[in-house]
């Protein structure tokens, strides 16, 4: 098999008979065995062939160094007992031999090229037992160094080995517009084409040197390199070896603590078997007038009150003083009834309240009355339901009260025993207690539930990550990501409902009668009885009602009627500049044109004139 490219490119040809060939090439460096290597490895690409190494002689009398490889379809290396449909063994005499020879006066006496500088002798037996430019013989091909680097910028930009394989294979179709003979020989060049196991090879190792493994000792070692550059870019991390637990806060979650809204009411939820490790993954999110905002992820090994209380503690520290907008705790905690989870809350954040999701609540009672063991009976079971969300929806406390007394009385006594519990904990779960808590009128777990499916789906792409070291960069970089954009929608005018919303408030509110009364009361006429008046108090920035709808701080058309009555209202719905100045802060920070936000309303003819 002749040689058929040209040498010049990394070489002289001495002599050559046959497909022997003598060449000779300069090293100007101490690290042999490189050079070695970095030859072949281009020799190789020039000519679509592989080698291995077969033997190395590196403490010589006669040379500095010599390195001997063989065609990789030698018999080297291969197994007797290999029973794979491929066989690689073509028993291959092909060879390279390469001999840096020493700069002597006796050299240079007898070796004319030493004087030249060509201090490098490289023989190479070209005589293949196989083809080497057919699709078998490319499909055995390594990969170059320039494609494995491509696929690492695919896997750093979160790319699955499958996705980026695809991604990559369209993209060298479409780079490369040529025959379809051409094509072909393209797509089957593993040098230029990786194999679906060279990708996954590929894949593995970038994993390995931006992940470690998956032992608590490499993750840390790995966690610990990345910490400064996690802080550099303005996020918080801390880590703890025992149980391994990691608290982040990136710089968006950051800035979210210095936002008011952080400090009134936080969701909190759980989510596990998030990494091959099995690891927990803890979120915890406010509520903001475009929906959920997260505040801190915590990544810990065990759904107990241990592993919890570290969590919490951790997260703590973390923020020190910025916490929940300095005041470092929250006001109200919304969970489920995760009874770890909870007395973990109580421990670490005593001030806080602590409240149940309403869904949660009617979830687990429906569950408890299908559970044949306690004995209701099935047509029964809907009518109990709907009492018991009478109780937990109903207004005024007495009612409540009134009612759940009347299910601890039922005569079966599974079902009794169970409104027992429940009503010695109705301040946790009934919405009457809730009238003056500020929940921004927030009932459910809704906002984190919601932001763990998302974390999932869109985060994860429902695959398990590596390890808890790429959990944290995938917080750090496609969550982060995620809801920067998210907010820069809203900001951008892209997002109808806030508007859509103000305006079915209006609709309902302009014939509403508002009396003021002082800078923080008002009262206002109901829509159906001009006799019943209701009363609207404002307490820090924030409007709570005396009515169903705007109980907890939640908007209803008669805070909207004071908005019409052109009072400044904090809770609205309609996203004002100020919020949008305020939401853009949250995205991106500081560094950006305010007036670029401002609507496209003409304040002045000047703005029109072409600049």
């Amino acid at each position: 098999m002749a040689i058929n490219y040209k040498f010049d490119k990394f070489c002289s040809i001495i002599n050559h008979k046959d497909n022997n060939y003598v060449l000779r090439t300069r090293l100007q460096t101490d690290c042999y065995s490189s050079f070695c290597d970095e030859w072949v490895s281009k020799f190789s690409e020039e000519t679509k062939t592989n080698w291995i190494v077969n033997k190395t002689f590196p403490h010589q009398v006669r040379y500095l160094y010599r390195k001997d490889f063989v065609c990789q379809h030698s018999s080297k290396h291969k197994s007797s007992n290999n029973k794979t449909t491929r066989v690689r063994d073509k028993h291959c005499t092909a060879s390279i031999k390469i001999v840096i020879k020493k700069n002597t006066f006796n050299t240079r006496r007898k070796d004319k090229y030493m004087s030249d500088g060509l201090n490098s002798e490289i023989k190479v037996n070209f005589e293949h037992s196989h083809k080497i430019n057919n699709a078998e013989a490319y499909s055995y091909l390594r990969v170059s160094k320039s494609v494995q680097n491509e696929f690492n910028k695919y896997f750093s930009k979160g790319m699955t080995p499958s996705v980026a394989k695809n991604f990559y294979e369209v993209k060298l179709i479409t780079d490369n517009n040529e025959e379809d003979l051409d094509i072909i020989k393209l797509l089957a060049d593993a040098q230029i084409n990786p194999t679906e196991r060279q990708v996954i090879q590929i894949f593995d190792n970038w994993r390995s040197l931006n992940y470690g493994d998956r032992s608590i000792s490499g993750i840390i070692e790995i966690m610990q390199t990345k910490k400064m550059l996690y802080l550099e870019a303005g996020g918080l991390v801390e880590i703890e070896e025992s149980p391994l637990c990691i608290c982040i806060v990136t710089p968006l979650m950051k800035r979210a603590h210095g936002m008011p809204f952080s400090k009134d009411i936080v969701f909190v939820d759980s989510s596990s078997s998030c990494d091959q490790s099995n690891s927990c993954v803890t979120f915890f999110f406010g509520s903001s007038k475009v929906g959920g905002i997260p505040l801190a992820v915590i990544i810990h090994k065990y759904l107990t009150k241990g592993s919890y209380v570290q969590a919490f503690l951790l997260l703590q520290k973390c923020l020190g003083n910025i916490g929940f907008y300095g005041q470092k705790y929250p006001l109200v905690f919304m969970t489920d009834d995760s009874c770890a989870e909870r007395q973990a809350l109580q421990q670490v954040f005593p001030k806080s309240t602590l409240l149940l999701c309403a869904f949660h609540v009617c979830q687990a009672l429906w569950r408890w009355l299908w559970d044949t063991k306690h004995k209701i009976n099935q047509f029964e079971r809907q009518s109990l339901m709907t009492k018991f969300r009478d109780v937990l929806f109903d207004f005024f406390e007495e009612n409540a009260l009134i009612e759940i007394k009347e299910l601890c009385a039922h005569p079966n006594k599974f079902f009794a025993d169970h409104m027992i519990k429940l009503k010695n904990r109705i301040k946790e779960w009934a919405i009457c207690y809730r009238k003056d808590l500020n929940i921004h009128g927030q009932n459910t777990n809704n906002i984190v539930e919601s932001s763990i499916r998302i974390f999932k789906d869109i985060v994860l792409e429902r695959c398990k990550a590596f390890n808890a070291a790429a959990l944290v960069d995938f917080v750090f970089e496609v969550l982060e990501n995620y809801h920067t954009r998210r907010l820069i929608k809203f900001v951008s005018y892209r997002v109808a409902k806030p508007t859509l919303e103000y305006q079915s408030f209006c609709k309902k509110a302009k014939n509403l009668q508002v009396t003021y009364v002082n800078e923080s009361t008002f009262h206002v006429h109901s829509s159906l009885d001009n006799q019943l008046v209701y009363t609207v108090n404002f307490k820090n920035d924030y409007q709570y009602y005396g009515c169903p709808a705007g109980q907890g701080g939640a908007y209803c058309k008669h805070i909207c009627a004071i908005y019409l009555s052109n009072y400044a209202v904090s809770n609205s719905p309609k996203l004002s500049y100020a919020d949008r100045v305020s939401l853009t802060i949250l995205a991106i920070g500081k560094n950006f044109d305010y007036d670029f936000l401002k609507n496209m309303d003409l304040e002045n003819n000047s703005e029109t004139s072409i600049k």
